[in-house]
């Protein structure tokens, strides 16, 4: 990757993101100038330096100093033209080392773990980044080497070129065994929808070419029981709805009350998860819950009724903390209720809303943990005692699912947005005021870039078409700087499901 700048300070940040594992890569200098080499997140603006953010690590060519939150300490030696500096970041323990023509600054020592540069970095996505400026000297210059030619110096033992070539071999190998997408054509009877490669367990329906509800079934409430995302409506039955889950698909009937997906020559999209195989009582909450549970693909579905108590813990069945988490009441009219990570423990947001994040002790102010998820009832909770609920949990699976936000940047050239895998399916919803809806494309609707067609779970309409991100071999990126979903400034959430792990991925 070759860097240069003709202004001021400006970063550049490659786009494979680092979770885990210990990687090496060599920056070489080209041209004498302000630069500091290092990592950071999307929270680091480009419009700046590195080191000026809280989650920016840096090493700067001028003094050698080291860089972080706004903050110089004294580290190492100097850096200019025809330097290599080498960056060395072990994710799993927080620590990165820096050195300079093969010497690891301040007797750093990667392959034993010793004299990082920092430490106790806090688990993230990391990227490669660059920052120059070019104000002293006129010009500044170089190129990022991560692994795609031979190395300047040897890397320290235990760590690798960042390619994907050394990624590691994804728990979900085959994203269509476990979540995907079919559109179909209604015939207004019975027919059998097949092709998927799994037994259902939710399955979420959507009308695109009339307007018409969203319906979402899941095999723990029955087959015949729907529920829609954009109402506070509680649970409905319709035996003629979703009559069954089958072994690679199901079969639907032509619906009474339940809205209509099987209207004769109307064009649909169901989008289905794989929940495993039994349903069971888990007692690991204060709360009993009935949970289906696919662990390796970090998907559950979860019911309970609230008890008395006023903070209440629901087992989750996943055995690694949920990150996302879509809860609604069964049998009383109520707003649907969704925890996201990155919104927090203190904030919900309403699938059936345009409403911003909202301050809340919903989740007692308790993060979900490896075996449960917090509800707190009465009060000012939005929630109520002796009610029925069904949550459907998702934990993060790398290469398979990811769950994060950006921040928009006002422009044609919108954010990248890492998730280590090329998405099938993603939604996404502005959590600030001003009306925002929940948006969710996917890439069977939209089979090549630039995608465009796109459904609301917030609303009944019908499929529209706005031509706003290119998918590709590792996430997804802005083509347009439609007002909320790519604002400057504004925080976006999403959640991300893969057709294909980054390891074996190309564009499209």
């Amino acid at each position: 990757m070759d860097v240069s700048t003709n202004s001021t300070w400006n970063s550049v940040r490659a786009t494979f993101g680092i979770t885990s594992g210990k990687w090496y890569w060599e920056y070489t200098m080209s041209a004498a100038g302000y630069t500091m080499v290092g990592i950071g997140t999307t929270a680091v603006s480009l419009a700046g330096y590195i080191g000026q953010s809280a989650s920016g690590y840096a090493f700067y060519s001028l003094n050698g100093n080291k860089w972080n939150s706004g903050t110089a300490a004294s580290y190492g030696n100097s850096f200019t033209t025809n330097d290599v500096v080498g960056v060395a970041f072990d994710a799993d323990s927080g620590k990165i080392w820096f050195s300079k023509n093969g010497t690891w600054q301040a007797s750093g020592d990667p392959a034993a773990g010793t004299n990082a540069a920092y430490t106790s970095i806090p688990s993230s996505t990391y990227f490669p980044t660059i920052s120059q400026d070019n104000s002293l000297p006129a010009s500044t210059g170089g190129t990022l080497n991560a692994g795609a030619r031979s190395f300047a110096y040897t890397a320290p033992s235990g760590f690798k070129a960042l390619c994907t070539t050394n990624l590691p071999a994804p728990l979900v190998t085959k994203s269509n065994t476990v979540m995907d997408v079919v559109i179909y054509t209604g015939n207004g009877s019975t027919q059998s929808i097949t092709g998927l490669g799994f037994s259902p367990d939710f399955a979420w329906f959507k009308r695109r070419d009339s307007a018409n509800n969203h319906a979402l079934f899941d095999i723990v409430r029955g087959s015949g029981k729907f529920l829609i995302s954009s109402d506070t409506g509680g649970e409905g039955t319709d035996s003629n709805s979703l009559i069954s889950f089958d072994t690679s698909g199901f079969t639907i009937g032509q619906s009474v009350s339940a809205p209509s997906f099987n209207i004769s020559s109307g064009s649909y999209v169901a989008w289905s998860w794989d929940a495993g195989t039994s349903t069971v009582s888990n007692t690991q909450g204060s709360i009993t819950s009935q949970v289906r549970a696919n662990a390796t693909a970090g998907f559950s579905v979860v019911t309970y009724t609230v008890g008395s108590n006023t903070s209440q813990t629901i087992g989750h069945g996943l055995g690694v903390a949920p990150q996302l988490i879509i809860v609604k009441e069964r049998n009383q009219s109520n707003n649907w209720f969704v925890y996201h990570n990155s919104i927090g423990n203190g904030n919900y947001l309403s699938l059936n809303t345009t409403t911003a994040s909202t301050a809340s002790n919903l989740w007692n102010s308790t993060s979900p943990t490896s075996t449960v998820f917090t509800i707190r009832s009465g009060g000012s909770s939005p929630t109520y005692d002796g009610r029925d609920h069904v949550a459907y949990c998702f934990s993060p699976v790398v290469g398979y699912s990811s769950f994060g936000s950006y921040t928009g940047n006002g422009s044609s050239d919108g954010p990248f947005v890492y998730t280590g895998f090329r998405p099938r399916w993603i939604l996404w919803k502005p959590i600030v005021a001003g009306a925002f809806d929940w948006v969710l494309r996917d890439a069977v609707r939209d089979p090549y870039n630039i995608v465009s067609n796109y459904l609301l779970p917030n609303a009944s309409g019908a499929e529209g078409a706005i031509a706003e991100i290119d998918i590709l071999s590792n996430g997804f990126k802005f083509r347009n700087n439609l007002s909320g979903n790519n604002t400057n400034g504004v925080q976006v959430i999403y959640a991300a499901f893969a057709e294909s792990p980054f390891n074996y991925s190309r564009a499209r």
